[in-house]
């Protein structure tokens, strides 16, 4: 199987992933420019690709109420990654890889990319117990969880 990037709401404590509701994704896909509903699914979200000079799906909404698409055209092509950012935002939802690696998180952005492999990003195990002990101040919690991240965004400002 190959790997995905999955898109979900979660609960106040991170344990169970809350249904994005079809109304929610049919609302945020008429919203977001530059995304539609795909022809052939009802919940499939394509993007225009520039380079396939095509519309492309990004994005799933699954049975289970959640999004997902292939990791690989997550990070191929800049459009695809921003309109999920976009998505999530709009939606308040996470995006997370298989492996439960964050890679945006609601109310405060991007917190990982692939472009480091060696760098795991922050899970949400270990957000959980960051909630816990440091409140909302995310600042501190990817601080504290992942500093390569924090060195990382200070050399691109």
């Amino acid at each position: 199987m190959a790997y995905e990037i999955h898109f979900s709401r979660r609960s106040d404590d991170l344990s169970t992933t809350l249904p994005i509701t079809e109304a929610a994704w049919i609302n945020c896909v008429e919203t977001v420019e530059g995304i539609r509903l795909g022809p052939d699914f009802p919940y499939n979200v394509e993007a225009y690709s520039e380079a396939e000079e095509d519309w492309i799906e990004i994005f799933w909404l699954g049975d289970d109420g959640n999004g997902s698409m292939k990791a690989p055209a997550f990070f191929s092509e800049p459009v695809y990654y921003e309109k999920a950012i976009e998505m999530a935002a709009h939606l308040n939802a996470y995006i997370y890889g298989d492996e439960g690696e964050i890679y945006y998180l609601p109310g405060y952005g991007i917190i990982y990319d692939d472009v480091e492999v060696d760098n795991p990003g922050l899970t949400f195990e270990q957000l959980a117990e960051s909630l816990q002990e440091y409140g909302k101040d995310y600042e501190k919690i990817i601080a504290v969880n992942n500093p390569d991240w924090v060195e990382r965004q200070k050399r691109f400002q």
